[in-house]
């Protein structure tokens, strides 16, 4: 059974609500900007199908369901070039790595120091 779903010249995985650029299907790794994400209508519905993206200094990822989202995540940190990690459908911010291993560090001497929560 076919779980895409082609719209023009966008493709839509249904199972897992992500809407990406049909040339970059054929990719091992889809890269692109913030800028160059779309949406479903379901992201639009509710946030928690949008695509995923990780923040910059920290381990969190901010949930991306439209155009306003995406704008509102450009303004902050910039349309920074993503990568989809496909093992965790998650978008991988490269720029960002530095500052995130960082904060790992930090988090896991914290954690070495007092135990975790």
């Amino acid at each position: 059974m076919n779980k895409t779903l082609k719209i023009n010249q966008i493709a839509i995985d249904k199972t897992d609500y992500l809407c990406y650029n049909d040339i970059m299907k054929n990719t091992k790794e889809r890269i692109m900007r913030v800028s160059d994400l779309e949406f479903t209508p379901e992201m639009r519905e509710n946030v928690w199908r949008g695509h995923s993206v990780e923040k910059p200094k920290e381990d969190a990822h901010r949930m991306i369901g439209n155009e306003r989202h995406a704008q509102n995540f450009i303004d902050e940190f910039g349309d920074v070039e993503i990568v989809f990690n496909e093992k965790y459908k998650y978008w991988k911010v490269p720029a960002f790595k530095v500052g995130r291993d960082e904060y790992g560090k930090l988090k896991q001497a914290y954690c070495d120091q007092f135990g975790s929560n």
